[in-house]
């Protein structure tokens, strides 16, 4: 999950939305802000999945049920089939599911080759912790590897000296096979 880093660069809703008070009309949501009412096909699409969902453009944010933030966030749940119309004029044809903010904005960033929109993309993340190595830095087969009930991540957690009396004590608890591998 985390590429061997022990964090997870992820977007944070408080970062997409950071006036709650405004609507999506408003520009509540700061990726769509310069979006709002244009012909621009990320506008279109995000527009089209709030209709598909009944979401209202006009609601303060704060005032969206969960289940409304979690479709704006997340995407659709369902695949559906929709037409986009280009401000020239070129007819778009898809058919998928509609990708919400939170998605959009981290796929996004780890697709950009661009220093700038890798920035750019950047004021929307925040790190947090791994949930699959809990900040280790190792696979889940490296961890699961324990001496004394204590991984490798473990060891290295602890205080030199409480080290050198952990791994002393090992002589004692351990058989010649063991201490061998």
């Amino acid at each position: 999950d985390c590429n061997g880093l022990g964090i997870k660069r992820e977007a944070d809703p408080k970062l997409m939305v950071p006036n709650p008070e405004l609507t999506i009309n408003q520009g509540a949501i700061d990726y769509y802000k310069h979006m709002v009412g244009s012909q621009n096909l990320e506008w279109q699409e995000f527009k089209l999945l709030c209709k598909l969902y009944d979401i209202d453009l006009d609601t303060p944010f704060k005032n969206l049920s969960e289940k409304d933030k979690n479709i704006i966030f997340y995407g659709s749940k369902e695949m559906h089939k929709y037409q986009l119309k280009s401000s020239s004029g070129n007819t778009n044809n898809r058919y998928g599911y509609i990708e919400g903010i939170k998605v959009k904005i981290e796929r996004l960033y780890n697709e950009t080759s661009s220093d700038w929109m890798r920035d750019y993309y950047e004021k929307f993340l925040r790190d947090h912790v791994c949930t699959t190595c809990n900040g280790a830095r190792l696979g889940e087969a490296a961890l699961s590897v324990k001496i004394d009930g204590k991984n490798i991540y473990q060891a290295t957690q602890l205080q030199l000296k409480d080290l050198k009396a952990w791994i002393l004590n090992l002589y004692e608890k351990l058989d010649k096979t063991q201490l061998e591998i």
